[in-house]
């Protein structure tokens, strides 16, 4: 029987080899504006009571959130997104959100391999967010979270499918909810495929949830 650290490792490395069948996000311009937070590289976009970080998947930048990012922004949300997967930046990408961006509360957002620091972050400091999404995870520990709720989104046919189910089924008493959705897209490609706006309207409305 495997562990869940060997499941984790499992999923990261499914991750990377799916990378390239994931979508294009090649960059184009950015309407954010690139910001140091504690030491942390962030693009944010707009201002208001509720804010979004966003950590993208392994083998894309923050830029890649632009289009979102902009959604999100147009709709009242200000945005943070990192450059560094690590859970000190998904941190410091809340604190300056809630502290120069207006925001009083604020849902963590993780793509991919991106999910993984911000589980890790919600799960370490359970005052830091009021919601996760994962789109959809690459690893993490989704029973850490306690009582944050948290949205797990995956295509039902990608290579992870099975593995993001089992990390479902090991979180029984997680505040879980889970959109599967038609398609083999993993990661940020979802958000280029067919259910693309079905995607983000979700993503949007857990961020502005009451």
């Amino acid at each position: 029987m495997r562990t869940w650290a060997a499941v984790a490792t499992v999923l990261v490395a499914l991750a990377a080899a799916t990378s390239g069948c994931s979508g294009d996000r090649d960059s184009g311009p950015v309407t954010g504006r690139t910001i140091e937070a504690d030491g942390s590289t962030v693009i944010v976009w707009g201002r208001g009571e509720r804010g979004v970080v966003l950590a993208h998947g392994g083998s894309f930048d923050a830029a890649s959130w632009e289009d979102e990012a902009v959604l999100l922004a147009d709709r009242g949300v200000a945005v943070a997104a990192v450059e560094d997967l690590s859970a000190d930046a998904v941190v410091d990408a809340a604190a300056y959100l809630r502290e120069q961006q207006g925001a009083t509360d604020v849902t963590l957002v993780g793509s991919s391999a991106g999910a993984v620091p911000v589980l890790e972050s919600a799960a370490a400091e359970p005052d830091l967010a009021g919601g996760v999404v994962v789109v959809p995870p690459a690893g993490g520990d989704l029973a850490g979270l306690g009582r944050v709720p948290v949205l797990v989104i995956y295509g039902e046919d990608e290579a992870l499918a099975g593995d993001i189910e089992a990390l479902v089924a090991a979180a029984p008493d997680a505040d879980l909810e889970v959109l599967a959705i038609p398609g083999d897209r993993h990661g940020q490609g979802i958000l280029d495929g067919d259910q693309a706006d079905e995607v983000r309207d979700a993503v949007v409305d857990w961020a502005r949830r009451p």
